[in-house]
């Protein structure tokens, strides 16, 4: 009697087959890392387009906020004097003196030498008065982020009284 086949059963294989194979568990691998990346990927182009979307909403933003300031303080002004393209001087129906002005990148207002910021991120503001129909035209252009933004606005001046 041989003790071999007591030992080694004949259903017994030499390569046991519950497991993965080392190919199988590359491939899945390399499937996980293409599709991580691609979710990575896209998570990016999202981020970055909201950064984007998010500097082109505050420089639209800021550039109207100038408009209206502008528009709204010179309506009713009392009198007018465009001092250069970029500088405009004007009373107000109380009588007090300001001046609107473009510099150094943001379009500040200066009263009683009191200077308050009201646009920046700022690339021009240029003022041209028409004296026939006592309309100031004026433009402001923006810019962040290599993305600008212009607006071209008038105003009828309604109380004007004089033009230094």
């Amino acid at each position: 009697m041989s003790v071999l086949p007591h030992l080694f059963p004949a259903n017994y294989k030499t390569k046991q087959e519950n497991g993965f194979t080392l190919i199988e568990v590359l491939a899945a691998i390399t499937l996980y890392a293409v599709l991580l990346g691609s979710f990575f990927s896209l998570y990016i182009y999202s981020v970055n387009t909201y950064r984007v979307g998010s500097n082109l909403l505050d420089l639209q933003q800021n550039v109207r906020v100038a408009t209206d300031f502008i528009t709204r303080e010179l309506r009713y002004a009392h009198a007018l004097q465009l001092i250069n393209d970029h500088e405009i001087r004007y009373s107000c129906p109380a009588g007090i003196k300001n001046t609107i002005k473009y510099k150094n990148g943001e379009i500040v207002q200066l009263i009683s030498n009191t200077e308050t910021k009201i646009a920046y991120d700022m690339e021009g503001l240029i003022f041209d008065w028409d004296e026939e129909r006592k309309i100031l035209h004026f433009v402001i252009k923006g810019v962040s982020e290599g993305t600008a933004y212009t607006v071209q606005s008038a105003v009828c001046i309604q109380n004007l009284r004089k033009r230094w």
